[in-house]
């Protein structure tokens, strides 16, 4: 089972040590929390992110004089230090290129401090003669990944701010400024934060980087792969492993992600920090370990070739009117694991009926269909299309990968929808 770790006051007691007793017992896996990029046409783009087009691009920093605008001018004028290419390995100029690259790294890596209200058990109430609820903190990170003329934001899991009541994030040189949840998606444990560029002090703004985003589809296994994150809620901390597996596949109650495994430490602290390559990109958002008394711990990332376009809707999240939110006009079910070995077929939502004169009849899907994409998101259930349909409005257009039976087995179509009006179809 995946689930947050929240980091609470220490209570010792015989019911604690025995709790303790039993989670150590046991095997699980656990959402780890203590649980250059620019926006153009509002999206964050990434796929050509040196930090000269960040800079290029933001007015309200205007007056930065960073290492970022050196690293602009080495770049424009073609002299760009390719120290970075070489590998991290065990030597003293490996060691040195690691150095630096954390240098450069740190201070687009933030602190997340939450108060979350938690109501208390009748439990509690029976014992102790107090109901109602208490506040409790948790730790996470998070990426700095885009900024424009009003806010800073920040890349980290939902599972780190889910329920939260107050979010607090802590910059590398210390600072610390409330932050604001911009959006959420539980369906990819995703979430931005924002930060308001007037509540930033002029040498905070000075110190702080955009993160540089590599591709992780070009990663491979045995790549180097380094995760940076706020371990134990005690700050900033570094460690280093290689990429072990990819396309790892995990589910919870809540999403079902295929990640990126690395034996680089993933300690509780670091949900929404980065996983790093050798050249200081970021590859992926940290998430999940893995706990085990049988096996070594291992940790997990959601590769950011998939979390950009979800931030990206995260980014541009306004709250929609229930009658203007996207309409489809199906009905559907989760295609699961052992249906899917037992038809030969991809996991997703099967379409069990499509309404007469629905958007989706008119964009050719039929009963029996199963979505396995969509507006270039993966499905692997239900919700995965749910979570989209949430952060689209009426007349928008997507774009649905589907696969229909033909000839005794299935195959794979791609057609755009153009999404009706939820209310117009609900009276």
């Amino acid at each position: 089972m995946i689930k947050s770790e929240k980091k609470g006051n220490k209570v010792v007691t015989v019911f604690a040590l025995i709790i303790i007793f039993i989670i150590v017992s046991c095997a699980g896996i656990f959402g780890v929390n203590v649980s250059a990029n620019y926006i153009k046409n509002g999206k964050l783009t990434y796929d050509v992110a040196p930090v000269s087009t960040v800079l290029d691009i933001i007015k309200r920093f205007s007056d930065k004089k960073s290492d970022n605008e050196k690293d602009v001018a080495s770049q424009e004028n073609g002299t760009e230090n390719n120290s970075d290419e070489k590998s991290l390995n065990n030597t003293d100029e490996g060691e040195n290129t690691l150095v630096n690259l954390v240098d450069n790294v740190m201070p687009s890596i933030v602190a997340i401090d939450c108060t979350v209200e938690v109501q208390l058990s009748d439990v509690y109430s029976y014992f102790y003669g107090k109901g109602g609820s208490t506040t409790s903190k948790s730790s996470g990170s998070g990426i700095i990944i885009a900024q424009n003329s009003q806010e800073i934001l920040i890349a980290t899991n939902n599972h780190v701010v889910e329920d939260a009541a107050e979010v607090t994030v802590t910059f590398n040189d210390k600072t610390q400024c409330k932050a604001t949840v911009k959006g959420t998606d539980a369906s990819s444990d995703l979430a931005v934060l924002s930060v308001l560029g007037k509540d930033i002090s002029n040498d905070t703004v000075k110190n702080i980087r955009i993160a540089t985003l590599g591709d992780s589809k070009e990663i491979k296994v045995g790549d180097t792969a380094i995760a940076i994150g706020n371990s134990m809620g005690y700050g900033q901390s570094v460690t280093k492993g290689v990429v072990s597996a990819l396309d790892r596949t995990l589910a919870s109650s809540d999403y079902s992600m295929e990640l990126i495994q690395t034996d680089a430490a993933i300690n509780p602290g670091n949900s929404g920090g980065a996983l790093l390559n050798s050249r200081g990109e970021v590859i992926g958002i940290n998430s999940i370990k893995y706990v085990s008394n049988t096996t070594e711990s291992i940790g997990y990332a959601i590769p950011i070739a998939d979390a950009v376009p979800i931030i990206n809707e995260l980014i541009n999240y306004e709250e929609i009117d229930e009658d203007e939110l996207a309409y489809m006009g199906i009905e559907y079910y989760t295609v699961s694991d052992t249906m899917a070995s037992y038809f030969n077929c991809s996991k997703g939502a099967y379409i069990k009926s499509v309404e007469e004169d629905s958007p989706a009849e008119e964009a050719g899907l039929l009963a029996g269909d199963i979505i396995v994409g969509f507006d270039k998101r993966k499905v692997s259930s239900v919700d995965d299309v749910e979570a989209i349909l949430k952060l689209k409005r009426g007349g928008a257009n997507a774009e649905i990968v589907y696969e229909r039976l033909e000839e005794g087995k299935y195959v794979e179509h791609t057609t755009t929808i153009t999404f009706g009006n939820k209310g117009d179809y609900d009276k």
